[in-house]
C-alpha cells in the first residue's frame, strides 16, 4: 500500500506540476492578451487624440475665419456707407450749386452756345429742354426752332435730334452729373476692394 500511496502522490504532483503549468501558460496568454490590448488601445487613444486636436485646431482656424471675414466685411459695409454719403454729400452741393446757376445769365449763354452747335449740325434739329426752360430768352433769338419739352431733363440743358431723328445731342446738365458722379466711383481713391 504504501508503494501504492507514492505512486497517488507522484501522480497527485504529476497533476499538481501539470495544473501549475498549465496556470502559468494561462497567465502568460492573459498578461501577453492584455498587453495586446492595452497596447492597441493606447494607439487608439492617441489617434483618437490627435484627431480630435486635428479637429480642434480646424474648428478653431475656421471660427477665426469667419471672425476675421464678418469683420473684413464690416469694415467694408462702414466704408461704403461712408463712401455713400460722401459722395451723396457732393452731390447735393453740386444741385445746389446748379439751381444757383439755372438763375444766372451764364445759363442762358450756355443754352445759346448748345443751340448753336446743334443748328450747325442741323438747322431743322428738334430740340428739348425742360418746361421751364422753354421760357428762357434765348430761344426768342433763334428763328423756326422746334422745340419741345422733355420730361426725362431734371436739371437742364439741351437734346436734340439732328439728321431726322439719326443722331442724338445730349447737352443736358443732368447727362454731365452722372457723368461725373460715374468718374467719382471710379477713382482710385473710393474704390473699397478688400
Amino acid at each position: 500500500m504504501e508503494q501504492q500511496n507514492i505512486n497517488i502522490s507522484v501522480f497527485l504532483n504529476e497533476i499538481k506540476k501539470e495544473a501549475k503549468r498549465q496556470q502559468n501558460e494561462i497567465k502568460k496568454e492573459t498578461e501577453s492578451y492584455i498587453k495586446t490590448q492595452l497596447e492597441s488601445a493606447e494607439k487608439e487613444a492617441e489617434k483618437e487624440t490627435e484627431n480630435y486636436k486635428k479637429a480642434a485646431v480646424l474648428k478653431i482656424k475656421n471660427e477665426q475665419a469667419k471672425e476675421l471675414s464678418e469683420i473684413s466685411q464690416s469694415f467694408k459695409n462702414a466704408a461704403i456707407l461712408k463712401r455713400e454719403k460722401h459722395i451723396s454729400e457732393l452731390k447735393a452741393k453740386l444741385l445746389l450749386k446748379l439751381n444757383d446757376f439755372l438763375k444766372t445769365d451764364e445759363y442762358t449763354e450756355f443754352l445759346k452756345k448748345s443751340l448753336k452747335e446743334i443748328l450747325k449740325k442741323d438747322k431743322n434739329a428738334v430740340i428739348y429742354v425742360k418746361e421751364k426752360d422753354l421760357e428762357n430768352k434765348v430761344f426768342a433769338e433763334f428763328e423756326n426752332l422746334n422745340i419741345k419739352k422733355d420730361k426725362t431733363i431734371s436739371v437742364g440743358g439741351i437734346k436734340a435730334e439732328v439728321n431726322n431723328g439719326s443722331l442724338v445731342y445730349d447737352d443736358t446738365l443732368d447727362s454731365r452729373i452722372l457723368t461725373a458722379m460715374q468718374s467719382i466711383y471710379e477713382k482710385e481713391e473710393l474704390i473699397i476692394d478688400f
